[in-house]
């Protein structure tokens, strides 16, 4: 999968050291030895740059909110449609438990289960609530994988 440039990603990053920092980067590349991330307030205010050595970046969750005030969890304003689906073709099904214990099911293209990280792009009611586009998943982060389906041709 090519990075996506140019555009404002809404982050939440999981360090190695446990941390999780909110902000927004115009472009995400896993290949590249940096992320800068442009840390942001509970107002919304840019505080400003942070380099993350991607090899300490253990997950980083794409999301539609940042929640910097919110004060309970995103919840479901309906039933998921087709639309919101992430197309099954030449994907796999997979359902990650990571270190922390949450667990996310999901289709991953080219899913190679030896792979040091991959994109995965949630599905299912629980995972719309919980503000999720895309994740990239690190082998750091994860406690065990489930292949629910082969991809689909």
């Amino acid at each position: 999968m090519q990075p996506r440039r140019g555009m404002n990603h809404k982050l939440v990053v999981l360090l190695e050291d446990g941390r999780r920092l909110k902000g927004t980067a115009d472009v995400f590349d896993p290949e590249k030895p940096f992320l800068l991330l442009r840390r942001i307030d509970l107002e919304g205010n840019v505080l400003g740059f942070l380099d993350i050595e991607m090899s300490d970046v253990v997950a980083a969750f794409f999301v539609y909110d940042l929640a910097l005030n919110r004060t309970s969890r995103q919840n479901a304003n309906g039933p998921q449609t087709e639309a919101d689906l992430p197309d099954p073709v030449g994907a796999t099904t997979v359902r990650l438990r990571f270190s922390w214990g949450e667990v996310l099911d999901g289709v991953v293209y080219d899913y190679d289960p030896s792979a040091d990280w991959f994109f995965l792009f949630p599905v299912g009611m629980l995972n719309r609530a919980s503000n999720n586009e895309r994740v990239f998943v690190t082998k750091k982060a994860l406690a065990a994988t489930e292949v629910l389906t082969a991809p689909a041709v």
